[in-house]
């Protein structure tokens, strides 16, 4: 896939996104970690072209809005493409990405050893994780890193820039299918015949 529509991803990510990393702690059923990567929007055109390139599904959400939720298994990739242009959202994205790793990680580790159905975390995984979830919510903006850390001042305008160059174009050429898509619609309609 083409680094601008990452890069166009990543703006609808920080903007109209929501990284989500649930915890499970019922006692009746093992410690369990979920991931998940969320669109909410009230024009559906938005999360149909999200839903044309990453796969997901769009429900009908609250409020007379949609949401898109990505495909478990393309959240990884996804995210890891989307880093170079994300903002607001980064530092989140990275620990989402570990966290799957792990998840991943143990899933394989099972299907290596033969091992089918869940099976308890090492004590040593489950801590990784609760910690990945813990610093994942803390709400501190001082704890929040900043995502050019260790970036020059020119180097961070150039991605400014070039992040905005490549949304504007991705923007524009939506716009330009939307509007050959109504031309053709009325140009396929029936005229009426005069008498």
């Amino acid at each position: 896939m083409e680094k601008e529509i990452y890069a166009y991803m990543a703006g609808v990510i920080d903007s109209e996104g929501a990284l989500i990393i649930e915890f499970n702690d019922n006692q009746r059923i093992r410690p369990s970690f979920y991931t998940r990567v969320t669109v909410t929007q009230k024009d559906k055109r938005l999360l149909l072209w999200v839903q044309k390139h990453f796969g997901g599904k769009i429900f009908d959400s609250s409020c007379r809005a949609y949401q898109w939720q990505a495909p478990v298994s393309g959240i990884k990739e996804m995210l890891i493409n989307c880093l170079p242009y994300l903002i607001i959202k980064r530092r989140k994205a990275i620990m989402l990405i570990a966290l799957r790793e792990s998840i991943e990680a143990h899933k394989l580790d099972r299907y290596k050893l033969g091992i089918k159905g869940l099976c308890d975390l090492s004590v040593d995984v489950f801590s990784y994780r609760k910690e990945l979830y813990d610093r994942f919510m803390e709400d501190d903006p001082e704890a929040i890193m900043s995502p050019f850390a260790g970036a020059t001042t020119e180097r961070i305008d150039s991605l400014k820039k070039e992040r905005a160059s490549i949304q504007r174009s991705l923007y524009n050429e939506m716009r330009q299918s939307d509007l050959n898509q109504s031309l053709k619609i009325e140009n396929t309609a029936e005229m009426p015949v005069l008498a």
